[in-house]
């Protein structure tokens, strides 16, 4: 999750970055103005991203951007939640907004007052009632904030003084309910809404840490900033920090893709082990860019070099890396099952193909569309929340080339 990092502050510390450019990435040029934040909806695949006035979208597979509105206000961070509709969402100075419909936009009440710019917001993907979000002041600091119910009102849980705090990155833990990590001050904390409390996991004496990112299948958090990297490991609770390999100076994002933990570094990417003891260069071909958005297949880079401006997009971080582990056959599976309220759907697919990816309820009636692109081969997962459905049986369908299959799925509440 979440993991956008805001353009401006990784600009402004480190300086121009470099970012891998193989045949998977593709060069989307981009809207008027610099771009501070950009995201991309799992519901369509479009991007969007933020541009001199407003905000701009650009569509799966194209590269024309068109105006999407809030001409009037600075965007600090763009993000989608593919589990809660309307969901895409816009974090500026001047307050939290939610798209409604082309260019319309709806001002979301948020704590603070006039004294705070609102930082980052977050919805918890198994209680979509459950929201936390950050707020700012040079004068007063920074505060985290919760609520229970879908944003109408808020708690004040946390706070820490002084210009330096600049809460940001909001993860929610895959494996600890109520739990939720976030970057300020100089380290990576937890909160735990259970009783409120908040600890720091992470320390970085030196760099604000820039990043958080979860493993998918177990329970570890990483961290990286400036010249070191970290992981906590929730089931032990345990931390352990790790230098970057000799020539890496700094880094300033991670993202846990399909192919592994990635390391956006000042010399290119890197596919880091799961211990943070090997570092594998992602690619030989480079653009200087800023990486800006990673989800588990797709990421985004931001360039302004002359005659290589642009949004950059990948359907998967490194494909020679990908084609190592092309799956032998296709296949469909569900877990955990029974399940409560989230599941994973996992596919395998041994040739690129245009998957359809739908869930139906027991009477036949579609649910929702996961899916409805082409996708390299490859193996995915991805993720279905029940929560706004009832306890009973459901169905998954994929259409894959000639590949359909179905499984049962058991939703129990």
């Amino acid at each position: 999750m979440g993991l956008l990092i805001g353009i401006m502050l990784v600009c402004g510390i480190f300086g121009t970055r470099t970012l891998a450019c193989d045949g998977p990435w593709r060069n989307l040029g981009q809207p008027a103005g610099s771009v501070t934040s950009a995201t991309i909806n799992p519901a369509d695949g479009s991007v969007w991203a933020t541009g001199s006035n407003g905000i701009y979208t650009c569509a799966d597979g194209d590269t024309v951007w068109h105006f999407a509105g809030l001409a009037t206000q600075s965007v600090f961070k763009l993000t989608c939640f593919p589990y809660y509709g309307p969901n895409v969402f816009a974090v500026t100075w001047g307050g939290l907004y939610m798209r409604l419909a082309d260019t319309t936009w709806v001002h979301l009440s948020a704590p603070g007052g006039g004294y705070y710019q609102q930082r980052d917001y977050s919805i918890c993907p198994y209680d979509t009632s459950l929201r936390v979000c950050s707020n700012f002041s040079t004068d007063f600091g920074s505060m985290i904030y919760v609520s229970r119910n879908s944003g109408q009102d808020w708690t004040n849980i946390y706070e820490e003084e002084g210009a330096t705090a600049l809460f940001t990155n909001l993860t929610w833990s895959r494996t600890l309910e109520n739990v939720f990590y976030f970057i300020g001050g100089a380290g990576v904390h937890q909160t735990n809404l259970a009783d409120s409390t908040t600890r720091t996991l992470l320390p970085f004496s030196t760099f604000l840490p820039l990043a958080v990112a979860s493993h998918p299948q177990q329970p570890w958090v990483y961290a990286a900033a400036g010249t070191h990297i970290g992981r906590y490991d929730e089931a032990a609770d345990d931390t352990m920090m790790a230098p970057l390999p000799p020539g890496v100076t700094n880094i300033m994002n991670i993202a846990y893709t399909e192919e592994g933990l990635l390391a956006n570094t000042d010399q290119g990417f890197f596919h880091v082990s799961d211990d943070l003891a090997t570092w594998q260069p992602d690619s030989i071909n480079t653009v200087q860019a800023y990486l800006v958005y990673t989800s588990a297949d797709r990421c985004l880079g931001v360039t302004y070099a002359a005659g290589r401006a642009g949004v950059y997009v990948s359907s998967r971080p490194n494909a020679v890396h990908a084609q190592q582990n092309v799956p032998a056959s296709a296949q469909l599976g569900v877990y955990p099952n029974p399940f409560n309220p989230t599941t994973e759907i996992r596919f395998d697919l041994p040739q690129a193909a245009r998957v359809e990816l739908k869930v139906y309820n027991s009477l036949g009636q579609l649910v929702s569309t996961l899916l409805d692109e082409t996708r390299a081969a490859g193996s995915y997962s991805i993720p279905w929340n029940g929560q706004n459905h009832a306890t009973g049986l459901y169905f998954c369908q994929i259409k894959a080339g000639p590949f359909t299959a179905t499984r049962k799925m058991l939703l129990l509440k």
